[in-house]
């Protein structure tokens, strides 16, 4: 290939990298607040514990004897509460709290606030207890994740990897064999290819230095969002 061969491809690979960036990034949000408003009729409270273990193993021999190491055991504990409310309308709803202890007691009076992905799926974020004034969020990272509405850092599919380091040998082969129709094919795939693995590389960028930005940037607008609704 040539040097304005090399340039030319180099040039398309960019121009199509930001026209997929800027379909992906130039869209406002990708996520709304909604808000459940009603009277507390009951609220009760769980703690769950959850129980992993890590390492362990080894071997014995007869001849040269051998080890085991112990595995370690790690141990984390959830609270789960669940509120069942009235809404303004006397329909009864139930809401699932984790890991975060709201005061509620009979016929307070409370607000919460869910944030809602682009396909309504939802996790609650915040909510607002008029009975005692006072009013918390607690969304996370890992609720944001699950729900898309932030990326998790460099995640990929293996396929992609493994397309775009095979189609890295591509041009030259087709080159080789003069065949104008599968050097164009070639150079298309491939700038597809690149496009999806440098879009990639640019969401995880993105997503492990500012995922923190971006949730406190949720946080400031979901509080917009509390002080309206």
């Amino acid at each position: 290939m040539t040097v304005i061969e090399v340039v030319a491809i180099l040039i398309l690979v960019i121009v199509v990298m930001i026209i997929i960036i800027n379909r992906f990034t130039s869209k406002s949000t990708n996520y709304h607040f909604s808000c459940l408003k009603g009277k507390v009729k009951s609220s009760t409270r769980h703690y769950i514990t959850e129980v992993k273990s890590k390492g362990g193993g080894g071997y014995v021999s007869g001849e040269y004897g051998g080890y085991i190491a112990p595995p370690r055991i790690f141990s984390t504990i959830h609270s789960k509460q669940e509120v069942f409310l009235i809404d303004n309308q006397g329909k009864e709803h139930c809401v699932i709290i984790y890991n975060e202890e709201i005061p509620l007691i009979e016929s307070y009076e409370i607000s919460f606030y869910s944030v809602n992905n682009k396909n309504n799926y939802y996790c609650w974020a915040a909510y607002k207890n008029y009975s005692l004034e006072t009013s918390n969020t607690f969304i996370t990272k890992e609720e944001l994740l699950d729900l898309k509405i932030i990326n998790k850092p460099f995640k990929i599919v293996k396929k992609w990897l493994i397309i775009f380091l095979a189609g890295s040998f591509l041009i030259p082969q087709f080159r080789s064999s003069k065949n104008d129709f599968l050097l164009i094919l070639s150079i298309i795939c491939l700038l597809f290819v690149w496009a999806i693995f440098y879009y990639w590389i640019y969401c995880g960028i993105r997503d492990s230095l500012f995922s923190k930005k971006r949730i406190s940037k949720i946080n400031s607008e979901l509080y917009a969002y509390m002080r309206t609704n």
